[in-house]
């Protein structure tokens, strides 16, 4: 039979999913797995953090910590590479240049396996 949890973890879970974080970053931060929260989730009717990131433009990579050059292989401006591991659904970018408006091939990113969100002050 599962551990019950305690009200102060219960609190915590629900404080986690009330900031943003998806069901794979509040089972890291709580310890326990990815499916245990997707169950939580469902039995308290809560949609997934993960569609509003869908429906939205913003990029994953927005809010990471390791948007950096040296510690995210998509961010190599000579060599930009999808990272092992993410979920993700090809795009197409618009850029503009001195002459022209193009589109370019890119990814909008729904999961990262090197996504760490920022810390969010409060």
């Amino acid at each position: 039979m599962p551990k019950r949890l305690t009200k102060e973890e219960r609190v915590e879970r629900r404080r986690l999913y009330d900031k943003g974080l998806n069901d794979k970053e509040i089972a890291k931060r709580m310890g326990q797995s990815p499916s245990t929260i997707l169950s939580w989730r469902l039995y308290n009717h809560l949609k997934s953090n993960e569609d509003m990131r869908l429906k939205s433009n913003a990029q994953l990579c927005w809010y990471c910590q390791n948007t950096s050059r040296y510690k995210c292989s998509w961010f190599d401006p000579d060599n930009p590479q999808p990272v092992e591991g993410w979920v993700a659904k090809p795009t197409k970018v618009k850029c503009v240049a001195t002459d022209r408006i193009y589109e370019t091939p890119s990814y909008h990113i729904i999961e990262c396996p090197n996504y760490i969100p920022e810390e969010v002050s409060s």
